[in-house]
């Protein structure tokens, strides 16, 4: 997966990110990776957090904002059946 497209993917799941309220007022802080499937027109087929923050709002919004920000950009190499998976974390701070 060429660099370039990791990181306009990254831009584009930041903009979709939303910090869960309950999680804002406990303080919740941390670093899920999320593991998802863009097919070749962009949308998100598959999420599912394969390293979770410590927080279990935290862990269920960095799938829900991969879905928000979907369609992605097409993926420029697309893997077999013309999906392309990755794999990216998701930071939640509150700084």
């Amino acid at each position: 997966m060429p660099a370039d497209y990791a990181v306009t993917v990254s831009g584009r799941l930041e903009r979709a990110k939303t910090y869960p309220r309950l999680a804002r007022v406990r303080r919740e802080e941390g670093t899920a990776r999320v593991s998802f499937t863009v097919a070749q027109d962009g949308v998100v087929t598959a999420c599912t957090v394969t390293g979770g923050s410590g927080h279990d709002l935290l862990d269920a919004e960095a799938c829900a904002l991969v879905y928000r920000a979907s369609p992605l950009p097409p993926p420029p190499a697309a893997g077999p059946n013309g999906r392309l998976d990755m794999s990216v974390p998701i930071r939640f701070s509150l700084n």
